[in-house]
């Protein structure tokens, strides 16, 4: 769906269809048709890993009008997702406080590979080989997510 929504334009606002400003009425809508598609998991991953993926990739790629700890935290743990692992709600909530305790993109990468990271390696021998790990940097989250939007 994205890649369709990436070769058109939106008539109101000249984004790409989906990706303009929050309050843009076309892209709002095409935006929402993301969460009305049924979602089938990939063979071997946990189920609801394909909505969980579906979600990250939906702020990612429209993070305006979503707070920066809600895009850092969405987009760090992209690789996670694509990989295979799903975190768990203990998971993911350990990841938010972090955020909300002020910890930086370095806190929260190492915090996702040590708690994630080592879970889903235990599910999946095979991702040990060609682990995907986001690069761990001591800039401030918020900095890091301006710097990729």
């Amino acid at each position: 769906m994205d890649a369709a929504y990436d070769r058109l334009a939106c008539t109101e606002c000249g984004s790409r269809l989906s990706r303009g400003p929050s309050g843009c009425a076309a892209c709002d809508l095409a935006n929402g048709f993301r969460y009305v598609a049924i979602e089938v998991d990939r063979p071997g991953v946990p189920p609801g890993n394909e909505h969980a993926l579906r979600v990250n990739v939906s702020v990612v790629r429209r993070p305006s009008g979503i707070s920066w700890r809600e895009v850092a935290a969405r987009r760090l743990s992209l690789p996670f997702l694509l990989d295979g692992h799903l975190p768990t709600i203990k998971q993911a909530q350990a990841a938010r406080a972090l955020l909300n305790q002020g910890g930086t993109a370095e806190d929260l990468a190492e915090h996702l590979n040590l708690a994630w990271g080592n879970a889903h390696n235990q599910l999946r021998p095979a991702a040990r080989k060609n682990p995907r790990r986001m690069e761990a940097t001591s800039a401030p989250i918020a900095e890091l997510c301006t710097r990729f939007v």
